[in-house]
């Protein structure tokens, strides 16, 4: 289960949503729905069988249903929080002290969650906090508007610009 979690840390860079606008992140219901709206969606593949279908919906929130072969095995989304400027951020994921660079990056740029409070709304969360922030990625807890609460992990990207993009990411696996 941990291995398909981190696999999907990949995929979870993206997200899709249903055109019905009931996409709910946390709730047990994974059928995909039919109706969505192949224009504004992506398809990202991975290997073995693993894909996600996303949507982005431009404001830093990208919602996504992730597949094996043609089965729906988990939904989700990823939140942008930040984006730090760095030189070469590209070249530090092949750094083999890439934990300690990426955590110096983090420590010298701390990570202001509230800021992302107005987009948490969309998805029916009411807090957010940081629970451990001893390893890459960071594990955050997330509370939903019945008082639930679910992990994710903040993580770091490189864009083209040579920007580190900071995300929450949160990954709801169907039960076996």
């Amino acid at each position: 289960m941990r291995l398909l979690a981190i696999i999907f840390i990949g995929l979870v860079y993206c997200g899709c949503k249903s055109s019905n606008d009931d996409f709910d992140p946390f709730d047990k219901d994974f059928k995909f729905h039919n109706n969505m709206n192949d224009a504004v969606c992506d398809t990202i593949w991975d290997t073995c069988g693993y894909w996600a279908y996303e949507y982005d919906n431009k404001t830093g929130l990208k919602t996504f249903y992730a597949f094996f072969d043609v089965d729906v095995i988990g939904k989700g989304f990823s939140l942008e929080v930040d984006r730090i400027n760095t030189t070469g951020c590209d070249s530090l994921f092949y750094l083999t002290d890439y934990d300690s660079v990426i955590k110096e990056l983090f420590s010298q740029n701390p990570v202001d969650i509230e800021k992302t409070k107005p987009r948490w709304f969309e998805l029916g969360i009411t807090n957010i906090k940081i629970v451990s922030d001893t390893i890459i990625p960071y594990k955050i807890e997330i509370t939903d508007t019945e008082r639930r609460t679910y992990a994710a992990w903040l993580r770091g990207d490189c864009n083209g610009n040579g920007q580190l993009i900071r995300h929450i990411d949160f990954l709801n696996e169907k039960d076996e």
